[in-house]
């Protein structure tokens, strides 16, 4: 409309947006420095085109992040007691591609935060997308930055590995590994039962009961190690209550929620699917 013709960006947007040496992405309001001990050590992010047109005051993320982050180790990263590599596997959400990131967040966060190494599902048909597409053609799984924070493999990674010796599936006879394989090959350029994959590994893996709308994943240094019960501070409990709300009960991460090899997201189940932000799923 007229009305909104007429509005200009104030000068100080115009200046952050102009400025050939931008300062570190925080909001127009950030906090000083002194104040954010987080973004000490980071730098303002970059946007490469094709073209070669400097769109760079868009980015509105750092990177590298400050100090604090890129050393960060979660508390809540457990070995498997055999000394095996711990796996997280997840089915894409039924949804849009909108509900599919969502979910697909949630499913990051939890894999960086317990320190298991993620599984991508096969490729496949994605609502409203045209082709068969993966996670990766869309995030930067496999960048430097990203398996530095987060290791990610394919399918057929995970199951080549889970059925060599010392896999996990290596008392299985060679025909189911060659069944399984074969459909997450054909999943590369047609039609395929992939669903045959996920009932193979929700049989072999702890599949979450985690509910967002009836319930909210905390994680605590103390309910980890020695269950709920530890958690003892009248504080924590408050927050912990206000974050959760009146209509949904805490699931706490502790050693038992730890405990398996593979950890399933049967998130393409109507009951199971995560449509929440990972910030208000997650404690």
């Amino acid at each position: 409309s007229t009305e909104n013709s007429e509005i200009q960006p104030s000068k100080k947007a115009l200046k952050i947006h102009t400025s050939a040496n931008q300062n570190l992405a925080r909001g127009h309001s950030g906090l000083p420095m002194d104040h954010t001990p987080a973004l000490i050590g980071a730098k303002r992010g970059s946007i490469q085109c094709d073209s070669g047109t400097d769109v760079s005051s868009l980015a509105y993320w750092n990177d590298p992040q400050g100090s604090r982050d890129e050393e960060f180790v979660s508390p809540f990263r457990v070995s498997s007691s055999s000394g095996k590599t711990k796996y997280l596997t997840f089915e894409a959400d039924i949804g849009g591609f909108n509900n599919i990131r969502m979910s697909f967040e949630n499913i990051i966060v939890m894999a960086a935060a317990t320190g298991r190494v993620l599984v991508l599902p096969p490729s496949q048909y994605m609502y409203l997308l045209h082709n068969r597409n993966n996670f990766d053609h869309f995030f930067p799984l496999f960048s430097e930055g990203m398996q530095k924070r987060l290791r990610v493999v394919t399918m057929k990674q995970f199951l080549e590995a889970q059925f060599a010796k010392g896999g996990y599936f290596e008392s299985e006879d060679n025909k189911k590994k060659e069944d399984l394989l074969s459909i997450v090959n054909s999943c590369e350029t047609m039609q395929c039962d992939e669903e045959k994959v996920f009932e193979y590994i929700r049989n072999k893996s702890y599949v979450s009961e985690l509910k967002d709308m009836k319930h909210c994943l905390v994680f605590d240094k103390n309910a980890f190690a020695s269950g709920s019960s530890a958690i003892t501070s009248p504080k924590t409990q408050a927050n912990i209550k206000k974050f959760c709300g009146p209509e949904r009960e805490p699931l706490y991460y502790d050693s038992k929620m730890a405990a398996p090899d593979i950890f399933h997201f049967q998130t393409s189940s109507l009951e199971l699917r995560i449509l929440n932000h990972f910030y208000t799923v997650m404690y």
